[in-house]
């Protein structure tokens, strides 16, 4: 049962990586919403992070900055696998870069 949930999480967040990139925002802000009422986002201490960052990038791209920054601020503030380095490198957080809140993120 587990697995099952872990692979159909999974498949959502890739409907909306796929829908995010065809600038299809609504339906990537739905994904966004699914994926965080999802089992596995709130009860999976391995994968949920996964999603959660996912979800984040999502929002981001989806241009709703202050819900991407306030996923990023929930993961580092627990183990997972996003830092600031992370955040500081990846390209794919480019559409939040100049945001007050992400650039003092950076400055920890």
């Amino acid at each position: 049962m587990r697995e099952l949930r872990i692979i159909e999480a999974r498949s959502e967040q890739e409907i909306a990586a796929a829908q995010e990139l065809f600038l299809e925002y609504a339906e990537a802000l739905g994904e966004a919403r699914w994926l965080q009422q999802s089992a596995v986002y709130r009860e999976d201490a391995f994968e949920g992070p996964v999603l959660a960052e996912d979800r984040g990038r999502i929002l981001a791209q989806a241009g709703e900055a202050d819900a991407a920054l306030d996923e990023i601020q929930r993961l580092l503030r627990r183990p997972s696998w996003l830092s600031v380095h992370t955040l500081r490198l990846d390209p794919r957080w480019d559409p939040i870069r100049d945001h007050p809140r992400f650039r003092a993120l950076l400055r920890r």
